[in-house]
């Protein structure tokens, strides 16, 4: 019985640490991140981007070509072009995404996308958009589709800007690329805002795992052997 409890106490172990390391892959909130790196477009202006006029709408936008190169981050838009404003300013957007500060947004299309390349693949990656949003597209290295993420902006309907929300995944096999949509007919423009990647702390390899079976278990098959052969007169019991 104590060896079986052995085999069964080292198959639910490999188990675990299997789906732990495979299955992990799914939609995830901005709080989950383990060590996240968070890009929030504060200091373009140390790329010679600023808001050239301060008293213009939403504060100061200025439209620039992409690609946009920060970091490990590469930004493309639809249109070729981004626009870079401060949402701080109350006049934008109704001051539904005030919270925002320095963000870009797709130029002035209605509907369009942002891209968001990382250099390298990551396992958390995610943002935050606002005005307008759709469907958040996660891809792989090799520009497989990962998973999806439904944003909502239900309100539109009403032409009531929407609060800011955020769309982020994590899987273990690796994020490459983002594309922030939007699909929402309501002369807004997509705004982004603190782009979010990181990595998960790693878990122990399968292989790791199968060596310690595979030592577990030569331990119970020669430890219970010997015990049984002191109690039955000397007489070696079968190996299970």
């Amino acid at each position: 019985m104590k060896s079986r409890s052995v085999y069964v106490s080292v198959v639910l172990c490999c188990c675990l640490t299997y789906f732990a390391t495979v299955v992990n892959a799914d939609q995830i909130r901005s709080t989950d991140f383990q060590r996240p790196v968070i890009e929030d477009f504060n200091n373009l202006n140390e790329l010679g981007l600023g808001f050239n006029d301060p008293f213009s709408f939403c504060a100061g936008e200025e439209d620039y070509p992409t690609p946009l190169r920060l970091g490990r981050l590469t930004i493309t838009t639809d249109g070729g072009l981004f626009n870079y404003f401060d949402t701080g300013d109350g006049s934008c957007c109704g001051g539904a995404i005030r919270g925002f500060g320095p963000a870009i947004g797709n130029s002035f299309s209605d509907t369009g996308h942002f891209d968001v390349v990382f250099d390298r693949p990551v396992s958390q990656a995610g943002g935050w958009v606002g005005s307008g949003a759709g469907p958040v597209f996660f891809f792989d290295a090799e520009n497989r589709l990962l998973g999806t993420v439904t944003l909502s902006l239900a309100q539109n309907k009403f032409r009531v800007p929407p609060s800011p929300q955020f769309g982020g995944w994590e899987d273990r096999s690796g994020i490459k690329r983002i594309r922030f949509t939007d699909v929402t007919t309501n002369n807004g423009i997509l705004v982004l805002d603190r782009v979010t990647y990181g990595d998960l702390e790693p878990t122990p390899e399968p292989s790791s795992c199968w060596l310690l079976t595979a030592g577990l278990i030569a331990a119970a098959r020669w430890r219970i052997p010997a015990r049984k052969s002191r109690t039955d007169g000397g007489v070696e019991p079968e190996l299970l």
